[in-house]
């Protein structure tokens, strides 16, 4: 026997803590509405706060990912996965490339963004490296200028142009 799903809530003021979908969907028609009174303007502050750390958060996804392929490119000696490799690194930067167009501002953070992402990247990528000295290695590359590393957009040796 099937269990009913019991109906959703006629709607009237929806808890922040208690469903945060109806909880959005009613904050979203008071501000339509212009009935600022009904504004919990507490979690609205947050959540709007919130959608910029999201960002924020991506684009070091973005750069951890096509910094660990990078890696994983100067170092390791296998040679079938590679273009593969170089297909992530180029969809990883144009994926952060559209988020830093979509917001401008977050531009001046991006060597702090890619720093962070290049530092996880080097774990990342030591786990995806066959011999332990390519592993070795990995832990020892410096971080490269954000200027340089997303300037890799065609396939050249990293480990040149690195310091």
């Amino acid at each position: 026997m099937a269990t009913r799903l019991a109906p959703p809530p006629a709607s009237t003021d929806a808890g922040y803590d208690e469903d945060f979908a109806l909880w959005s969907a009613e904050q979203a028609a008071h501000l339509r509405d212009g009935r600022f009174d009904l504004i919990d303007w507490e979690n609205i502050a947050e959540e709007i706060e919130s959608l910029g750390k999201s960002d924020r958060r991506a684009i070091t996804s973005h750069f951890r990912t096509a910094s660990a392929h990078l890696i994983k490119l100067a170092l390791s000696a296998d040679s079938n996965p590679r273009r593969g490799w170089w297909n992530t690194v180029r969809r990883a930067w144009r994926d952060a490339e559209a988020l830093l167009e979509d917001s401008p501002s977050l531009r001046r953070e991006v060597p702090q963004m890619f720093t962070k992402g290049w530092s996880l990247a080097v774990a990342d990528a030591a786990d995806g490296l066959r011999t332990p000295e390519e592993r070795t290695r990995a832990a020892k590359l410096p971080t490269p200028p954000v200027e340089l590393a997303m300037s890799v957009a065609d396939e050249v040796d990293l480990l040149a142009l690195l310091p």
